[in-house]
């Protein structure tokens, strides 16, 4: 595959991975009725349920498109809100 650049594709996943860390602070377990703080951390070891501590790898990548779709479309919309202070 021509062009094909492993070294790229792991930058996207630690710059994804980076965004996640900051966006994602809290989980529902019952569909949204509650919600509780949750930690997402780098590595397996660093994992603890009991303290609300989740591997950033265990989020399916559904899900982590899915989020990563809601950041991105909010982040278009502060853009464009912000460039009507800029005239």
């Amino acid at each position: 595959m021509q062009g094909f650049d492993p070294g790229k594709l792991m930058k996207i996943e630690e710059h994804q991975n980076r965004i996640l860390k900051q966006v994602v602070i809290r989980a529902s377990e019952d569909g949204g009725e509650t919600f509780e703080d949750l930690v997402l951390v780098d590595t397996v070891e660093e994992q603890d349920p009991e303290n609300n501590r989740l591997w950033i790898g265990a989020i399916p990548k559904e899900d982590r498109g899915q989020i990563m779709s809601v950041v991105m479309n909010h982040h278009k919309g502060v853009v464009d809100h912000l460039q009507t202070f800029q005239r």
